[in-house]
């Protein structure tokens, strides 16, 4: 008989050795890991690329149709480009008082500002002046006019109370700014709802942003004499992230 020692050695059941990972497993299992993330984070970058690029994709088609619309709207209300240039063209609206020439308040300034990337219009708002001012400030043009330095001048406040001092006869006197205020309020209508500071810090020359995101605006037109082109063509072209894409178009003047 066995001893009851040797029955107990007998009946334990064999135990196998525990065995950990060895380097090379280890370093396989980490790199599976790590192509998993960088899998995962591309399927994510790719998403979010996607994502971007539809919106800024639908931000560029929208900024090409406003800004067609636009000059297209513009150049089809006027009768005639009185100057163009790099980036600009300077337009007459229409002969409000038929007398042949074009004024303050009939032209246009549509001009691309490269600093801002911006397309702008310029067009004089005069409403709620007094007869005396409109006088002095919405003169006849001349139309050998440099109607490119002109419209710039109207961009400057200053070019307006220059022309304003014609309406004070004392204006020699006048060494501040309160003063010249005072003078000016004096020939102004009560009624007219337009005071002097108001003309002293308008440039009367209103500005508004027709296009942003602008890196290119070109024109071209059937005549080389501007006064004389009867069909305005233009290319705008547009930086939306990583998107750029140019929109061509063409406009007649009115034919009157």
């Amino acid at each position: 008989m066995h001893d009851k020692h040797s029955i107990l050695q007998s009946r334990e059941p064999a135990r196998r050795k525990r065995r950990g990972f060895t380097t090379v497993e280890l370093m396989m299992a980490t790199v599976g890991v790590s192509l998993m993330a960088v899998g995962i984070s591309s399927m994510l970058t790719v998403v979010a690329y996607g994502t971007t690029s539809s919106r800024d994709l639908r931000s560029l088609v929208v900024k090409q149709k406003a800004v067609s619309a636009r000059i297209n709207a513009a150049v089809r209300g006027s009768k005639m480009v009185l100057d163009s240039g790099l980036g600009l063209m300077v337009l007459w609206i229409h002969d409000d008082d038929e007398d042949g020439l074009p004024s303050l308040s009939e032209i246009r300034l549509v001009e691309f500002n490269q600093a801002t990337g911006q397309i702008v219009s310029y067009k004089a708002d005069l409403a709620g002046l007094t007869n005396d001012v409109l006088t002095l400030v919405d003169t006849a043009l001349p139309l050998d006019t440099n109607f490119g330095d002109l419209t710039e001048s109207y961009k400057d406040p200053q070019y307006f109370v220059d022309l304003l001092g014609g309406l004070i006869n004392d204006l020699p006197e006048v060494t501040d700014v309160g003063g010249l205020l005072g003078a000016i309020e004096e020939t102004l209508d009560p009624e007219s709802g337009v005071d002097a500071q108001t003309l002293l810090n308008a440039t009367l020359f209103k500005s508004e942003v027709w296009a942003t995101g602008v890196t290119g605006f070109t024109l071209s037109m059937d005549n080389e004499l501007p006064q004389q082109a009867t069909l305005i063509g233009y290319q705008v072209t547009f930086e939306v992230g990583s998107l750029s894409d140019t929109t061509i178009g063409t406009a007649a003047l009115r034919n009157e």
